[in-house]
């Protein structure tokens, strides 16, 4: 006989005992039965509870077969069932008769049964293959989305690892711009200092020796001056518009052609000229 797995059993003997408990077997009959494993054994025993047979009658011919090779324990059932069957009728031919036609037709049930349980196991073993396919489809599903979301965020990290990369670079740019834009404007504020007083030098010297020097007419003077600004700072292409209207504000507020030539440097912005004529006339002042 074939051997079953333990779920295999369950479900056989589960669904005997529901063909039982439909036929009004007895509880009782049926408590007794259950823990005996699937076997044509079982299935006589079960004959003799549906055809009435009391549950100490099934306990003793089940008691009297157990342990023995399963042709016996089942020609020992058969046995008990004539038996039985004879007594609950009388004994004459024809009920005799009868009875070994329901006996046969018993046989035949025990071999309906029989395919009734291939098909209960087939489908039970249907099922699980199902399920387990099911559980294989939604974990290989499961780990393609899991892939693809850890894709996703090792691209985005990448993303940000380059970012971050750009910053750092440009913030290291933007500090050496800074420091090489320092250092120039220390050097072209010693520059200026030092030029600042060569100039006095000389106009002390200029001074002692042309002391007619500064009679010379005021609107000449204002005349040159702003004819030479125009030339110098207002029609020179190398400085823009924002710088040519900071140096006019220069002029306008009185600072002289010499003075600004000091910060209208072409190169730089127009804060930074800003702070240059700052510095220049805090030391002027100092001074």
């Amino acid at each position: 006989m074939k051997e079953y797995n333990e779920s295999e059993i369950n479900a056989i003997k589960k669904y005997q005992d529901d063909i039982m408990a439909n036929l009004n077997v007895s509880d009782a009959a049926r408590k007794l039965l259950q823990p005996l494993p699937p076997c044509h054994a079982r299935e006589y025993l079960y004959m003799l509870a549906f055809n009435g047979m009391p549950a100490d009658g099934i306990k003793r011919t089940k008691d009297a077969v157990t342990g023995q090779k399963a042709d016996v324990q089942i020609a020992g059932i058969k046995r008990e069932y004539s038996s039985f069957m004879k007594k609950l009728f009388t004994d004459n031919a024809d009920l005799s008769k009868k009875i070994d036609q329901i006996h046969a037709s018993a046989s035949s049930v025990v071999e309906q049964n029989k395919e009734y349980q291939s098909l209960v196991i087939a489908n039970f073993q249907a099922t699980v293959k199902s399920l387990e396919a099911s559980a294989a489809n939604f974990k290989e599903s499961y780990h393609l989305m899991m892939e693809e979301k850890n894709q996703q965020i090792r691209d985005k990290q990448a993303i940000i690892d380059d970012l971050t990369k750009k910053l750092e670079e440009t913030e290291q740019e933007m500090e050496t711009t800074i420091q090489k834009i320092s250092k120039k404007n220390e050097e072209l504020l010693r520059k200026l200092g030092e030029d600042d007083g060569s100039n006095r030098k000389k106009q002390e010297v200029n001074t002692k020796k042309k002391k007619g020097f500064f009679s010379r007419n005021k609107e000449e003077v204002a005349e040159n001056e702003v004819d030479h600004f125009i030339k110098q700072y207002l029609t020179n292409s190398e400085f823009q518009e924002e710088q040519k209207d900071y140096l006019m504000k220069c002029l306008e507020d009185g600072d002289s052609l010499e003075d600004i030539k000091k910060w209208a440097i072409p190169s730089i912005s127009v804060p930074m000229m800003e702070r240059l004529r700052k510095v220049y006339k805090e030391k002027i002042c100092d001074k």
